[in-house]
């Protein structure tokens, strides 16, 4: 019997860490969206050299082939690099090319 009501305050401490782990991610989302919403809305104003001087600030190169556009970010957008089973390009710095473009037919 004790062991049993052992077992259950452990699934009560679980549940609640449970509880507050998903609201801290919760707030966090939120958080995001907001600073999605706010760069988007100054991204509309800015001028055209103000954005310009953005995308040259992260992406480091973009490589055209045959049949499609590889952009080359400066900075890995995913914190140690990409999930297994996705396709990556090395290139031989190692920088692993993120975005796929293709061509429009």
């Amino acid at each position: 019997m004790k062991n049993r009501l052992e077992q259950v305050d452990q699934q009560i401490q679980e549940s609640r860490q449970h509880g507050v782990a998903q609201s801290e991610l919760f707030l966090v989302i939120n958080r995001l969206e907001e600073f999605a919403s706010a760069v988007t809305e100054k991204l509309a104003t800015i001028d055209l050299e103000t954005k310009r001087k953005i995308v040259l600030a992260l992406v480091k190169r973009v490589e055209i082939h045959k049949d499609e556009i590889l952009v080359v970010f400066r900075i890995d957008p995913q914190p140690g690099g990409l999930l297994a089973g996705e396709n990556s390009n090395d290139s031989d710095d190692g920088v692993k090319s993120m975005q796929h473009c293709r061509r429009r037919s």
